[in-house]
């Protein structure tokens, strides 16, 4: 499953990864570790990230926000209009396929190791 496949790309990078299934199992662990970077699948789930934005947004989210998704780049452009125009730290919008991964992993790691 892709999720597995980055989590293990973060993990071998000496980061820790949660995955959240949906948006509750997003806030929980949000609330719970407060992350230094957010990654999130623009469809968490079977569900819209926009309350996830709002949630974001409302609990005063200030650390890097990186977007993906199997869409195209307009879907994600779109979503991180949102987002910023909301206040959040949007650092990068990436497609699940091709090079996408690794240009996010290479930006994630650049706001976490530098």
């Amino acid at each position: 499953e892709y999720r597995r496949q980055r989590q293990m790309c973060i993990r071998d990078r000496g980061m820790i990864a949660l995955i959240a299934a949906n948006k509750e199992q997003f806030r929980q662990a949000f609330l719970q570790i407060r992350p230094s970077v957010v990654m999130l699948d623009i469809m968490l789930g079977d569900e819209d990230v926009l309350p996830v934005i709002d949630f974001l947004v409302g609990e005063g989210c200030k650390c890097p926000v990186f977007f993906l998704s199997g869409s195209d780049q307009a879907v994600l452009r779109a979503v991180s209009e949102r987002a910023r125009a909301n206040g959040l730290m949007i650092v990068g919008a990436f497609e699940k396929k091709g090079e996408g991964v690794t240009r996010l992993m290479q930006k994630v790691e650049k706001y976490i190791l530098h």
